[in-house]
C-alpha cells in the first residue's frame, strides 16, 4: 500500500513539473490586439528595436533601443539628417534618434516627470513640435524639437479618462486626438501653453453610432479618417470640421486598424480580413481590396506607394504600389529579429521606412500541486 502511494505522488510530481513548462501566457498584448490600455510595461527586460528599410536594397539597419522601450509610436521629419521621433510607453519618454548614415546616428532621451507613469502612446511631428498622446496621465504633450521645453495640455474641456489614441496635426495647426474610452473624436486648440482648449465630437444625428477612435487620418484641414475597431458596426467615418458631420461608409464587418488618407481616397489596413480597403470618397463604399497578411497600421510615402506593419506571427513589414484596382503589387518584408511585434511605421520618399518593435516576454507559471 505505502508502494502504491509512493509511485502515485512521484507520478503528480512529475505531471506537476511538466505542466509547469507550458506556456500560459505573454505579458504584453500588443496594440495589434485592439487595446493599446492592455500593454504591461511592468516588464523591464523586454527588447525593443527601430527599424529604417532601405527599399531600393531591401535591407534593414537596426538601431536597439533601451530594454523596457516599449516603442508604440513613430514619426519622422527632415532628410540630411533624418530626424526619428519615438513614443516611449514602457519608460515614460520621447526618444530623439538623428540618423545621418549607418555608421552616423545619436540618440538622446525626453523623459516625462509630472507625472508617474505618462505612458507617451502615440506621436505626430509638425514643424519643430513634437506631439504626442499620453495615455497614462491623460494629457496631450509638446515638446519643442529645438529648445527642449515641453508642454502639456489637459482639462480645458478634455475627459478624465478619455482614452487618448491617434494624434494628427492638420495644416491649420488644429491637433486630432483619439478618445477610445470617452467615445469621441477630439479637437485640441493651442494660442500659448496656457490658453487652450478641447473640442469633443460624437455623431448627433446617429446616436447609436460609436465613435471610438483608435487610428487618425487628415486629408486635409476640413476632412478627418477615423476608425473604431473596437465596435461591433461601422467601423470607420469620415469628419467634416465645418459642419461638424460625420459619414459613415459601407464596409465589409473586418477589423479595420490603421487608416492613410490620399486626394479623393482613403485606404484602411483590414486585419482581420486581410486586405489593404479602399474607399473612393465620392461613394463611400468599399472600391476594392489587396491582400496582404494581418496589416495593423498604414502610412502613404506617396499618393500611390503605402507602407503597412503586419501582425503576421513572425514580424514584417508590407508594400502596396498602386496603379489602379486591377494593377498593382503587393511585397512582404521580415525584420530581422522574428516573432517582433510592430507597432509604429512612418516613410517619407527617398529616405527610408522606419519602423519601431518589441518583442514579447514569456512567462512559464508553476503548477503547485498538494
Amino acid at each position: 500500500m505505502k508502494s502504491r502511494y509512493l509511485k502515485w505522488k512521484q507520478l503528480m510530481i512529475v505531471t506537476g513539473l511538466t505542466v509547469s513548462l507550458l506556456l500560459v501566457t505573454t505579458v504584453l498584448v500588443g496594440q495589434s490586439r485592439v487595446e493599446a490600455s492592455q500593454l504591461n510595461s511592468n516588464s523591464t527586460g523586454v527588447r525593443s528595436y527601430l527599424y529604417r528599410f532601405d527599399a531600393a536594397a531591401q535591407t534593414f539597419f537596426t538601431i536597439p533601443l533601451e530594454n523596457g522601450a516599449l516603442p508604440t509610436g513613430v514619426a519622422i521629419t527632415g532628410t540630411t539628417p533624418t530626424h526619428v521621433w519615438i513614443a516611449e510607453y514602457g519608460l515614460n519618454r520621447i526618444t530623439h534618434v538623428v540618423f545621418t548614415d549607418t555608421a552616423h546616428y545619436t540618440q538622446t532621451g525626453y523623459s516625462i516627470t509630472s507625472t508617474a507613469q505618462s505612458r507617451p502612446y502615440r506621436i505626430a511631428v509638425s514643424g519643430n513640435e513634437v506631439w504626442f498622446t499620453e495615455q497614462g496621465a491623460n494629457r496631450v504633450g509638446r515638446l519643442n524639437a529645438v529648445t527642449g521645453q515641453l508642454d502639456e495640455f489637459y482639462g480645458h474641456g478634455l475627459s478624465a479618462n478619455a482614452g487618448l489614441t491617434d494624434i494628427k496635426v492638420a495644416s491649420d495647426g488644429a491637433v486630432w486626438l483619439g478618445g477610445q474610452t470617452v467615445q469621441r473624436l477630439i479637437k485640441l486648440m493651442v494660442s500659448s501653453p496656457s490658453v487652450y482648449a478641447f473640442t469633443a465630437y460624437t455623431d448627433t444625428l446617429r446616436p447609436t453610432f460609436v465613435v471610438a477612435p483608435m487610428y487618425l487620418a487628415i486629408e486635409n484641414s476640413d476632412l478627418i479618417w477615423l476608425t473604431t475597431p473596437t465596435v461591433n458596426y461601422y467601423k470607420v467615418a469620415q469628419f467634416t470640421p465645418s459642419s461638424e458631420q460625420f459619414v459613415w461608409p459601407t464596409m465589409p464587418g473586418n477589423l479595420l486598424m490603421g487608416v492613410a488618407a490620399t486626394p479623393g481616397l482613403a485606404w484602411m489596413a483590414d486585419l482581420s480580413g486581410n486586405a489593404i480597403d479602399l474607399v473612393e470618397v465620392g461613394t463611400m463604399t468599399l472600391a476594392t481590396y489587396f491582400p496582404i497578411t494581418r496589416p495593423v497600421e498604414i502610412v502613404a510615402e506617396t499618393s500611390n506607394l503605402f507602407w503597412v506593419t503586419q501582425d503576421d506571427g513572425r514580424g514584417a513589414i508590407g508594400r502596396l504600389i498602386y496603379t489602379s484596382t486591377v494593377s498593382y503589387r503587393v511585397d512582404s518584408f521580415a525584420v530581422p529579429v522574428s516573432k517582433l511585434r510592430l507597432t509604429g511605421i512612418a516613410a517619407a520618399p527617398e529616405h527610408g521606412v522606419w519602423a519601431v518593435a518589441y518583442l514579447p516576454e514569456f512567462v512559464y507559471l508553476p503548477l503547485l500541486l498538494k
